[in-house]
């Protein structure tokens, strides 16, 4: 989600998780997720969020604030 509130890029990925022999139903599982925000086209600077969700169920919003670089002056 952009600095407006509108939605900037959709990234769908699959994944199955195993948990040691001993693990209860509903007991929580840490799963590293790795997603290439590259080509998301962040169009301005500001604060945009993140939201993971698994099956359709919001689980969790990363937030974070774009800059712009600065640009170098001189030859290219």
């Amino acid at each position: 989600m952009g600095p407006d509130g509108e939605n900037v890029a959709n990234i769908k990925a699959g994944f199955q998780a195993t948990g040691p022999a001993d693990l209860d139903i509903g007991e929580n599982l840490p799963i590293p997720v790795v997603a290439d925000l590259r080509n998301a086209g962040l169009s301005k600077p500001g604060r945009y969020n993140i939201e993971a969700s698994v099956d359709g169920s919001h689980q969790l919003t990363l937030s974070f604030r774009a800059t712009l670089l600065p640009t170098r002056d001189g030859p290219t």
